[in-house]
């Protein structure tokens, strides 16, 4: 078996997904108990790049590579449905659609996030960033 003790514990008590584990046994047993701690709150993608460095320059080396920040997770799933609000946005755009023309319940959300935004004070990085994704 491929899988360290403490990565069949972790498992076990629901500690890791079946997808973080099949990434996590790619490493050697002893590897997965150094990596275990700093690996079992990244989601499955950082995980995989973690595995990649560690591969090819130690644990060590993948432990500096990818911090474990909090609230990684919820960062990567709101960056992914961004990215992806955008691109529909602009394949839209390019149909000559624009808010006005979207069903009532997509404006009022749109409207939400916009309003979330704007009370909660979140700052852009760049004014030039933010024009460069709406053109």
């Amino acid at each position: 078996e491929m899988a360290s003790a403490v990565v069949k514990e972790a498992r076990l008590k629901g500690e890791l997904s079946l997808s973080q584990t099949n990434e996590i046994i790619k490493l050697s047993k002893t590897d997965q108990k150094t990596a275990m701690k700093h690996i079992q709150e990244l989601p499955v993608r950082e995980i995989k790049k973690f595995v990649k460095i560690a591969k090819a320059q130690g644990v060590e080396q993948a432990i500096t590579a990818t911090p474990n920040l909090p609230f990684q997770k919820e960062f990567q799933e709101i960056d992914m449905g961004l990215k992806k609000l955008i691109k529909k946005m602009k394949q839209l755009q390019l149909e000559g659609i624009d808010l006005a023309s979207f069903p009532d319940e997509t404006q009022e959300l749109f409207g939400e996030l916009i309003k979330f935004s704007d009370e909660n004070h979140f700052s852009h990085q760049s004014e030039d960033r933010e024009l460069d994704s709406l053109q």
